[in-house]
């Protein structure tokens, strides 16, 4: 009798690990999404400082597919659908694939090729030409059949759109400035167009406590603590980084509340951190201002809402 009680306690820990693990998996997109923030730039005065901005902005933000359920999804809303929910910083992770620039998330490819995501761009600045657009390009993965730089595959790829594309590395001082436009940040070795931001930007190897940094060259300040063991002291370098923006108006902060969990059982992916950090940050940033860019998993036209309205007050 004792081992068979023993038995059904084993079945029914497996089985709750297995619906936890399920739930964890479920995308974060509600049911029918609507978005209201197409045009929030054109509420804010042209003579408001670039850096000074509340910007919602996406992590990985082709990152639509997963290995397994368990890595590499990072958004349910597609680029379009971002852009409409009021997004404005979008991390846009790429590998040259036969000379062709290709979105994916390590090594798990995301189907979507980089000119499409172009096109997604170009449409909606022509549809809404109040608004900005600041894009964050990284060689993700090593280079398959190509006999050309990533430099040059980027700039091939940009050619079509330079009349958009702000490559000079010089950020627009306004919003007047930078209206209709894409300003490129570059994450990548050897870039020769965009605002750099390869050299000195951190990457631990093992979970940390702390992954904040500056690229003074570049007036960038950076909070990247994405390997975390305690969603706690996640929180309290997003509340630093918030701190640290709020004094320091004209400086570019990038604020990634984007993380995973390294140790936890059974595997998760991106979606288990962000259902716990996104409504908090809702709640967190409600009596705040001069946000900086605050880059996410997971965005919704709410979690924009909630970031974009901090410049309207």
């Amino acid at each position: 009798m004792t081992n068979r009680k023993h038995v059904l306690i084993a079945a029914s820990m497996s089985v709750s690990l297995c619906v936890m693990a399920l739930l964890a998996m479920l995308p974060l997109r509600a049911i029918k999404e609507t978005y209201r923030g197409e045009n929030w730039m054109k509420k804010v005065s042209g003579d408001t400082a670039l850096t000074s901005l509340s910007i919602p902005g996406s992590h990985d933000a082709g990152a639509f597919h997963s290995f397994a359920d368990l890595s590499g999804k990072c958004q349910d809303l597609s680029i379009a659908e971002q852009l409409n929910a009021g997004a404005r910083f979008f991390d846009i992770r790429l590998q040259q694939r036969n000379n062709v620039l290709k979105v994916v998330h390590g090594f798990v490819d995301q189907d979507l090729d980089f000119s499409s995501t172009l096109k997604d761009f170009q449409k909606f600045l022509k549809n809404h030409t109040s608004e900005a657009l600041i894009v964050s390009v990284k060689m993700e993965s090593a280079p398959q059949n190509t006999n050309i730089t990533f430099d040059e595959s980027l700039k091939t790829a940009l050619l079509p759109y330079t009349s958009i594309w702000n490559t000079t590395g010089v950020l627009p001082a306004t919003l007047k400035e930078a209206r209709g436009k894409i300003f490129l940040v570059s994450r990548y070795e050897n870039s020769s167009i965009g605002l750099p931001a390869y050299e000195g930007w951190l990457d631990p190897k093992e979970a940390t406590s702390s992954n904040t940094f500056d690229i003074e060259k570049s007036n960038l300040h950076v909070q990247d603590h994405y390997k975390v063991i305690d969603i706690e002291i996640k929180k309290e370098e997003i509340r630093a980084c918030f701190d640290y923006s709020e004094k320091n108006p004209s400086k570019l902060t990038l604020n990634f509340s984007s993380c995973y969990y390294v140790n936890n059982f059974p595997p998760t992916y991106a979606g288990t951190t962000a259902k716990i950090i996104n409504p908090w940050l809702i709640k967190e940033i409600n009596n705040r201002k001069n946000l900086g860019i605050i880059v996410s998993d997971f965005v919704t036209s709410d979690l924009c809402e909630a970031i974009y309205s901090r410049n309207m007050l």
